[in-house]
């Protein structure tokens, strides 16, 4: 029988063989003037780009007037290693889609992975 941190590792791997596209994560710096104490935010760092995998469901989520609602749930697959922030902007490329999205949530951390919930916020 293998060890945990052994299957861990494998599976990490084939996963990883699946991600078709890179992401990009945009984070915002802020800094305090002493003199002022006024807060700026002063430039947009980028951090990778990584690769990733991105899963789109759509669900009904209600009906008015007889016509359906429908919402569009977007998740991010990525190493965990990778930190992201909560409202981190990302600009992701991949199959034929440029789109550029917000993290919604905090990232669920597993050994293998990161699940990362998007709020979409603008398609190319």
């Amino acid at each position: 029988m293998l060890p945990t941190n052994q299957m861990v590792n494998i599976y990490r791997k084939n996963l990883e063989q699946m991600y078709d596209c890179l992401v990009t994560v945009l984070t915002e710096e802020e800094t305090v003037d002493e003199a002022t104490g006024i807060t700026s935010i002063n430039r947009t760092v980028e951090e990778g780009p990584y690769p990733c995998r991105v899963s789109f469901k759509s669900s009904t989520t209600s009906q008015a007037d007889g016509l359906p609602k429908f919402a569009q749930n977007t998740t991010l697959f990525m190493s965990p290693d990778v930190i992201v922030a909560k409202g981190a902007r990302m600009h992701i490329v991949g199959r034929q889609r440029e789109f550029y999205a917000k993290s919604s949530s905090m990232p669920n951390v597993y050994d293998s992975h990161q699940e990362i919930q998007l709020e979409n916020l603008e398609v190319r």
